[in-house]
């Protein structure tokens, strides 16, 4: 999977602070729906230290403009990237 770099780099160094947004949103959370699930997807990122992993395994392409991410962690990425984008809109 073949990621734009800045894109990349936002995810990555906002996914460093996962646990704090998570802490953040579960304390001023109201709405229930979801919640147990959110805590799973959450406590599989944090405690597994996923964005580490893709950080570590990851390269540049040849023109140095994408980030190439491991197959095996794509599905990973894209679950990092449901967060950040989720606590980016809820602005915590």
């Amino acid at each position: 999977m073949k990621v734009d770099k800045l894109h990349y780099r936002k995810v990555i160094n906002s996914a460093r602070h996962l646990e704090y947004y998570s802490i953040r949103y579960f304390q001023s959370s109201s709405d229930q729906s979801n919640l147990e699930k959110i805590n799973e997807e959450l406590d599989y990122l944090i405690k597994n230290d996923i964005y580490h992993k893709i950080a570590r395994t990851s390269r540049k392409s040849f023109l140095g403009d994408q980030i190439i991410i491991r197959k095996n962690l794509e599905q990973d990425f894209k679950l990092l990237e449901k967060y950040i984008t989720f606590f980016d809109q809820h602005e915590i």
